[in-house]
């Protein structure tokens, strides 16, 4: 009984442990290779910090290299408390959740702990994380990157993220900033200045082609935002630029609907 009860407790600490962020020796027999090879964690919208117990977006990715992504073959993820490294308790440090691609599944080895689904090559992969509740403070994400049996990365530079919890003190309020307390009107104005004059390459030879897509926007909450410079698209914004798609943009406000005063909605306009 007591030898029992020693095999438990051996095991669970060997899963409570820091889960080590290397290839397996049928994977790759190299040493890792200093530098992050231009491999980053980034957290869509860039926040500053997290607010507990929200749902956050995160992007492994690879670097673009004369116009092209690198791809890499196999991945591990994993969070853990900054304080204390040992630490990867979801309690603590918050929980991954996967997005329906082929990409990416828990590991089975380590606890809250990503990694990827087989050996296909790939330029990137997302994932959502689940922020821990409050008075958690800092977590670190921490990614391995294997391109290749003879070149892996892991831990150094942008493969480490470290994202600290947003609390009372960081919400700050002038009180001479202009807002409206009950209601306010604005009226907005669109005037296109896309034409074959000002924009003669590739411009539509059909006018019927010449359109521009329905408008999309939100008025909202002041310390929320859902694009900005340098940030990585979302989906909504993806397929508005791409395809000129407004209906998925509505989507992602929708499910942000508690920062968001009105919807703002209009038709599009034909260029003619």
């Amino acid at each position: 009984m007591l030898m029992k009860a020693l095999l438990l407790v051996l095991c669970y600490q060997q899963v409570m442990g820091e889960c080590p962020r290397i290839p397996s020796i049928y994977q790759s027999r190299h040493d890792k290779t200093p530098g992050d090879n231009g491999y980053k964690i980034q957290i869509n919208d860039n926040p500053a910090k997290y607010v507990p117990g929200q749902l956050y977006t995160l992007l492994l990715m690879g670097p673009t290299v004369l116009g092209r992504v690198q791809q890499f073959q196999r991945f591990i993820v994993n969070v853990e408390s900054t304080e204390h490294p040992e630490n990867i308790s979801p309690q603590n440090v918050g929980s991954f959740q996967l997005y329906g691609d082929n990409h990416t599944t828990f590991n089975e080895e380590c606890v809250n702990t990503i990694s990827e689904k087989n050996a296909n090559l790939k330029t990137e992969t997302y994932f959502m994380w689940a922020a821990p509740p409050p008075g958690s403070g800092c977590v670190t994400f921490r990614a391995m990157v294997l391109e290749n049996a003879e070149r892996w990365f892991a831990d150094d530079g942008r493969l480490s993220k470290t994202f600290c919890e947003q609390t009372d003190k960081d919400i700050k309020f002038d009180e001479n900033d202009c807002c409206a307390c009950e209601e306010a009107k604005y009226s907005m104005i669109f005037e296109g200045l896309w034409s074959k004059q000002t924009h003669p390459k590739d411009f539509p030879f059909s006018l019927w082609l010449t359109h521009f897509s329905d408008i999309i926007g939100a008025s909202h909450e002041r310390n929320f935002t859902f694009w900005g410079v340098d940030q990585i698209a979302s989906e909504g914004f993806r397929s508005l630029a791409e395809w000129g798609s407004v209906r998925m943009m509505e989507i992602e406000l929708r499910a942000k609907a508690k920062y968001l005063r009105t919807i703002i909605k209009a038709t599009g306009i034909m260029v003619p």
